[in-house]
C-alpha cells in the first residue's frame, strides 16, 4: 500500500524550477535575437552604401576618362583636318572629323 505522502511528479513548466528556467531563458535569448535583427539591418544598409558609393565612383571615373578620350580624339581629328593630303575632293576642311565621325 502507498503512503498519502507519496511525491507526484509534476511537469518541469508547473514547478516553480521549470518556471524560472523558462524565464531566464526568454530574458536571455529575446534581446539576442533584437540585437542581432539590428545588426544585420544595420550591417546590410553599411554594405548597400558602401557598394553604392564605390560603384558612382567607377561610373565618375570612367565618365572622366570617356570625356579625355573624346577631347584626345577630337583634336586629333582637326589636326588630320588641317593636313593638306587628307582634304576632300571639294577641299572640304572637316573631312578629317567627317571620317572619324564614321569610324564611330
Amino acid at each position: 500500500m502507498q503512503s498519502a505522502h507519496t511525491q507526484r511528479n509534476l511537469p518541469l513548466y508547473r514547478t516553480i524550477q521549470g518556471q524560472l528556467i523558462v524565464w531566464f531563458l526568454a530574458l536571455g535569448v529575446i534581446p539576442l535575437i533584437i540585437v542581432g535583427v539590428v545588426s544585420f539591418s544595420s550591417a546590410n544598409t553599411a554594405l548597400r552604401d558602401s557598394i553604392t558609393n564605390t560603384l558612382t565612383g567607377v561610373a565618375n571615373a570612367k565618365s572622366d576618362r570617356l570625356a579625355s578620350w573624346l577631347q584626345d580624339t577630337g583634336r586629333a581629328a582637326q589636326t588630320m583636318a588641317k593636313l593638306p593630303g587628307i582634304r576632300g575632293s571639294q577641299g572640304a576642311d572637316n573631312l578629317g572629323i567627317q571620317i572619324i565621325s564614321d569610324a564611330r
